[in-house]
């Protein structure tokens, strides 16, 4: 009796971690001090920002795929003054199954721009598929 007790109470448990590992997180982050935008190519959008008071610079690239099943957005919103940072709202969620497989995809992402002239091309690689770079036409 005690062995199928026992049992049982460890089918619950990995059933329960099983269903924790399949479980979506979604994070949400407002970035500022964005001073580049690269576009390389369809929803692949990458950013450089500068660290505040400082010389340095890093980038950040955004997951390649939006959450089609979860209705995924970019929306490049050209509203920020001359005198301010650009800025970006990354809504981003991992586990979302991506080709049967858990991936990282965009939920929502908002692109704070002074000018359409603040998008810069960008490289993208794709295997043996070929690489190159996107070019903005202006």
């Amino acid at each position: 009796m005690r062995i199928v007790i026992v049992f049982l109470l460890g089918l619950l448990v990995a059933g329960s971690l099983v269903g924790c590992a399949n479980e979506a997180v979604v994070s949400e982050e407002r970035i500022s001090n964005v001073v580049r935008v690269f576009w390389h190519e369809k929803d692949r959008y990458s950013i450089m920002v500068r660290k505040p008071g400082s010389k340095i610079l890093s980038t950040k690239t955004f997951p390649k795929f939006l959450c089609h099943r979860s209705g995924g957005v970019i929306n490049i919103i050209s509203d920020v003054e001359n005198n301010d940072d650009m800025w970006v709202y990354a809504k981003i969620k991992t586990g979302e199954l991506l080709n049967n497989e858990p991936g990282t995809c965009i939920l929502r992402l908002d692109i704070h721009i002074k000018s359409e002239k603040n998008i810069e091309g960008g490289e993208w690689d794709h295997g043996k598929l070929g690489k190159g770079m996107t070019h903005v036409i202006s």
